[in-house]
């Protein structure tokens, strides 16, 4: 008799979500691949970087949340998660340094 695969705590909580939230969240990525079209790579990467360094703190899908960015603005924590994810598929990992740089600076400023 075969098991049924274990579901994690992740596809528990989200199993019964409104599936509107998978659709927006699937615009929020078209439209972040859409914005990096229009911006050369090194805008690319300091905005991922950024980001990235900002998700070592966490980041809240709340709808309150509110983060701030000083390459680009970001009205939302949801669109800010896409902004990263399609940021960081644009880069390669040669990129990366900077960002690991931009931790140390953050965490000797603290």
């Amino acid at each position: 008799m075969e098991q049924a695969p274990r579901q994690s705590a992740f596809d528990r909580k989200h199993a019964a979500s409104d599936p509107t939230v998978n659709m927006m969240m699937a615009m929020y990525m078209l439209d972040a691949m859409r914005r990096f079209d229009k911006m050369p790579s090194d805008q690319v990467k300091a905005v991922a970087s950024e980001i990235a360094v900002v998700g070592t703190r966490g980041i809240s899908t709340a709808k309150d949340a509110v983060y701030t960015l000083k390459t680009i603005p970001v009205p939302s924590s949801r669109k800010l998660l896409c902004l990263v994810g399609a940021g960081v598929s644009r880069t390669s990992r040669e990129d990366w340094p900077s960002v690991r740089r931009r931790l140390r600076a953050r965490d000797t400023d603290a």
